[in-house]
């Protein structure tokens, strides 16, 4: 009933997994074109990203919070409240499915440990501004390097180490308008990124 703000594939059960501003996230057969389950949320979803198990989902909300759900029913398994001080714009799952990188209005980025629920290090940066609520970061293959793209049109590459997320080199004016997503190429060095104009590069 509210935009869409985020979705994913859960490849083995063929579903599709979707989050929007209407406060729920639901699956659907994408063979069939139903919906099969809703999530009813507290808050609107602005981003989704499910486990390569497929046993699990997480999003990302407008209250900062992020929450865990049982892929098999609407059970909420865990949140964690206030990660962020503003929404939460993209929650992305490490290959391995033990981090969650999530990005955020308030202009930081976090490493979460999901094994643990707990919060390894924080990002952020002077030449980054988080200019819009769908804003996507993104992890390598190996999970050892991230992306995100700013209001500025900068693009920022940081290393992930055990600890800590620091700045490896800024693109910048990359685009001309605010960047709005940045993704990884599988098993690849590249990466593609897209602004608010429209421009994919």
């Amino acid at each position: 009933r509210d935009s869409i703000n985020s979705c994913s594939f859960s490849y083995a059960a063929k579903k599709l997994i979707t989050a929007s501003s209407d406060r729920t996230i639901r699956l659907w057969d994408f063979v069939k074109g139903v919906a099969t389950k809703t999530f009813p949320c507290t808050s609107a979803c602005y981003a989704i990203d499910n486990l390569p198990a497929e046993t699990e989902i997480i999003s990302g909300h407008l209250d900062g919070t992020l929450r865990i759900w049982c892929a098999k029913n609407e059970e909420k398994i865990h949140e964690i409240k206030d990660l962020h001080s503003d929404a939460i714009t993209s929650v992305t799952i490490s290959q391995n499915g033990n981090y969650i990188l999530t990005n955020s209005r308030d202009h930081t980025l976090k490493l979460i440990d999901i094994r643990k629920y707990s919060e390894i290090c924080e990002f952020e940066n002077d030449m980054y501004i988080n200019g819009s609520n769908t804003n996507r970061a993104t992890l390598n293959s190996a999970g050892t390097y991230g992306a995100v793209g700013s209001s500025h049109g900068n693009i920022i590459i940081f290393e992930v180490k055990s600890d800590s997320m620091e700045v490896e080199e800024i693109y910048p004016d990359y685009h001309r308008s605010c960047v709005n997503s940045v993704q990884w190429q599988p098993g690849a060095s590249s990466f593609s990124s897209i602004d608010s104009s429209g421009s994919l590069l």
